[in-house]
């Protein structure tokens, strides 16, 4: 895989050296701007109105650039509400909260909606976001855009914000920076939709070294596309850490999102930490691998009470994963393949558990409708059920690794060859008690309704109409 730029460096990637952040200081700080003549029919935007409302600092800015001119005047500390709307982009330089009811709108400014800088808390919420570009790095493997709508360098919450059609390099929605920490939240929710990453990755986000949380959010409708992008239609996580999910609320989507590989998120080098907890990741899309998500990094990737449902990639449908992946209390259900692993695709060198987790209604072009394995995979207290494989193993395919299962079933599932588990290579089989390979159907006679292995494959736990049982076409065929 092509290695990625390293601009968290400070000499790679200088703070606010990219581009010229003053373009939004000169655009006016009091006055109102002069209308441009447009069609009778046409409608012009409501005046932008920033009211800086903290006591005995009073004070009200009209106009185009008056966000930034509050920003500039505010003292740390401040709440500034936005009204109408702002064209231009603005720089958030000290601790501030801006709220309201406006759009900030960078169409025609060339560089990200809102940019934070290094060190500052700021909390948005409310407004819209839109029609960014991107801050501009000159520096890194790659020159290119950062943060369509939001560059954060700093700790930003966004709450009840929206943030939409906008498009840069990395992180059409939103780049997160080295360090920075990025809350998304708010009763009704925040939202990063229908934003494009043509650089690296992340339509939606780009975190980057950084850390990512999330309570209540949708992140969809976005796209990674274009020559060099990797993926992460939804979000990509580059060595930092997204933890996205909540229990008192209803927690966060990732859903419809595109990208050649990862559709929803891609987690992404040796460091990134990835944690779905109460969330969703459905309808994304890719052309290659991991259409819901796509796990690449040594450490762990946990999806909790998390359904990946209805996906479509190459391989791995729902997941791909070639590092450590965990699902607890999850659901894999209605994801596609049109080749390897619709459910799931646990490649060389992954580690899968799977625990009181269901996976259902998976299909697959070639093996593993629900689980493809080539790599170790425990299965725990799960269900593997009513997935459809063309080729082999409807159930599980497992090639050349050790396949155990404990207290699970492999039920109703249908392929031509193992219906319920397609086995070869050196790899080993094991049923600890109570795991049944029952109800599965090969669809060519003696192809193994329930277990069909060869090439070395070892049995272990394994009793022909005892746990393997009521399957068509041969229980267990060698």
């Amino acid at each position: 895989m092509r290695k990625l730029h390293d601009h968290g460096a400070a000499a790679a990637r200088p703070q606010w050296s990219r581009k010229c952040l003053g373009l939004a200081l000169a655009v006016g700080f009091a006055g109102v701007p002069v209308i441009a003549l447009v069609p009778a029919a046409a409608a012009s935007p409501p005046v932008c109105s920033v009211r800086d409302v903290t006591p005995m600092h009073l004070a009200t800015y009209l106009g185009a650039g008056a966000l930034q001119s509050a920003v500039n005047a505010a003292t740390a500390g401040d709440t500034l509400t936005v009204s109408g709307t702002c064209m231009g982009d603005t720089t958030i330089t000290k601790n501030l909260t801006v709220t309201g009811s406006g759009t900030l709108d960078g169409t025609g400014s060339a560089g990200s909606v809102v940019s934070v800088t290094d060190g500052v808390v700021a909390t948005i919420g409310g407004l819209d976001i839109t029609g960014g570009t991107g801050n501009y790095d000159v520096g890194g493997y790659a020159p290119t855009t950062f943060g369509g709508g939001i560059d954060n360098a700093g700790t930003l919450t966004l709450a009840n914000t929206s943030v939409s059609h906008n498009t840069a390099g990395d992180g059409g929605g939103i780049f997160n920076d080295v360090g920075a920490k990025l809350a998304l939240g708010g009763r009704s929710g925040t939202s990063v939709n229908t934003n494009t990453a043509t650089g690296f990755g992340g339509g939606g986000i780009y975190n980057y070294k950084g850390t990512v949380t999330s309570t209540n959010a949708t992140v969809s409708g976005n796209t990674a596309s274009g020559g060099s992008v990797i993926g992460g239609g939804g979000i990509f996580n580059h060595d930092g850490t997204v933890w996205l999910g909540s229990r008192t609320t209803s927690g966060t989507s990732v859903n419809a999102n595109t990208a050649p590989a990862g559709g929803g998120i891609y987690n992404y080098d040796i460091a990134s930490r990835l944690t779905l907890d109460n969330a969703q990741v459905n309808r994304n899309a890719v052309t290659g691998l991991g259409g819901g998500i796509l796990n690449a990094s040594a450490l762990t990737a946990t999806l909790i009470d998390t359904s990946v449902s209805l996906n479509r990639a190459a391989s791995g449908g729902g997941v791909y994963n070639s590092g450590t992946l965990a699902l607890r209390n999850a659901e894999a259900d209605g994801n596609a393949a049109t080749v390897y692993g619709g459910g799931i695709f646990n490649d060389l060198g992954g580690v899968l558990s799977v625990v009181d987790t269901t996976v259902h209604a998976n299909t697959a072009g070639n093996v593993g409708a629900g689980i493809a394995s080539n790599g170790v995979a425990k299965l725990t207290d799960s269900v593997v059920s009513a997935n459809v494989s063309k080729t082999g193993g409807g159930g599980i395919y497992s090639h050349d690794t050790s396949l155990t299962l404990n207290d699970s079933s492999v039920a109703r599932n249908t392929a031509p060859l193992g219906g319920g588990i397609y086995a070869w290579g050196g790899g080993t089989v094991t049923l600890h008690p109570f795991s049944t390979v029952d109800r599965n159907t090969a669809t060519t006679v003696h192809g193994g309704g329930g277990i069909y292995y060869y090439g070395g494959t070892t049995l272990s736990g394994v009793k022909p109409g005892v746990n393997v049982k009521y399957n068509t076409h041969g229980n267990v065929v060698a």
